[in-house]
């Protein structure tokens, strides 16, 4: 681009001729590897934000994986370490766990008296 642009610019009327002045294009991104990076994650944060996250978690029932085979021990384990029983615990307690940030916000601004009622998506 550079160099076509100095020869189109050219003193010398033969060279400037055979390199005519290109239009100003509007500014247009060329397709890096990074500007399509940028492009596909706010395509999904898009997609996430229009979506109602759902969870669903798996657990192995046997260590080969294999059918009909169920390993209590080893289901229970990981159960535990991720953290279910303390999640069902909280909700047999009455206590809701997932809020949404405008649900939130209502509920625990009167801990915070200066933004009572500021609330902007």
């Amino acid at each position: 681009n550079e160099a076509y642009r100095l020869l189109s610019n050219s003193t010398c009327k033969f060279l400037s001729a055979l390199f005519p002045e290109k239009k100003a294009r509007k500014s247009t991104k060329q397709s890096t590897l990074g500007f399509r990076f940028a492009k596909q994650l706010n395509a999904l944060m898009k997609t996430l934000h229009l979506t109602e996250p759902h969870y669903i978690r798996c657990i192995k029932p046997n260590p080969n994986k294999a059918p009909l085979q169920f390993c209590g021990k080893m289901s229970y384990d990981q159960l535990r370490n991720s953290g279910v029983f303390e999640a069902v615990k909280i909700r047999k307690a009455g206590y809701p766990f997932r809020y949404t940030h405008r649900e939130f916000f209502w509920r625990f601004s009167c801990t915070m008296p200066e933004k009572r009622g500021t609330w902007s998506n």
